[in-house]
């Protein structure tokens, strides 16, 4: 998007065969004062009325749903930058931590099962490293460890809620580049 010199918003369209979303990164090049933005979805390309999820990909944080704009305040000499999942009625990744993209080289598949309320993927990384994917728990779905802990560890990952409807699976590359994983998920009673 060239509407500055320099110019402050970039996008990048990911499309995968099991998912697409948006990438977007708002940058404030400037010394002192906050950049605020408004955005209409439809300039960045996206359906005004869906509801889509935004999560901070350097602040490790979950901004939260829109529909219709996206408001930001961008510090002096810092950048913003987003994943943007058009939010699904079952759980969902959102975003990962490998690399800036967000999962479109860390993630070979992610498939979400209705009849086990499984969500499942392949995630690819250097042996030896450590990545997170970030999942995204709609109502009426939750995930509860087993046994009363905070946390579950399995083979190659370590599953641990992190904040309010947000799952993070910590992925671990110790013998192979690639690591199946799956988290189970119960629904309340509608």
């Amino acid at each position: 998007m060239f509407d500055n010199d320099p110019q402050r918003i970039f996008i990048a369209e990911i499309q995968r065969s099991f998912d697409k979303w948006s990438i977007a990164g708002f940058f404030n090049p400037e010394k002192s004062g906050i950049y605020d933005i408004a955005l209409p979805l439809e300039r960045i390309g996206l359906q005004k009325g869906t509801t889509y999820l935004l999560y901070d990909f350097w602040d490790e944080k979950f901004l939260g749903e829109i529909k219709d704009s996206i408001h930001l305040s961008v510090l002096p000499e810092t950048v913003k930058l987003l994943s943007i999942h058009e939010k699904k009625d079952y759980p969902w990744f959102i975003s990962t931590s490998r690399h800036v993209m967000q999962g479109t080289l860390e993630l070979d598949s992610v498939m979400f099962d209705p009849q086990k309320m499984q969500l499942s993927g392949i995630s690819k990384g250097a042996n030896g490293s450590t990545h997170d994917v970030i999942v995204y728990i709609p109502e009426p779905y939750y995930w509860s460890p087993s046994m009363a802990k905070l946390y579950d560890d399995y083979e190659g990952y370590t599953v641990k809620m992190v904040d309010n409807k947000i799952l993070r699976l910590r992925i671990h590359f110790d013998a192979s580049g690639t690591l199946r994983w799956k988290v189970s998920f119960r629904k309340n009673p509608e």
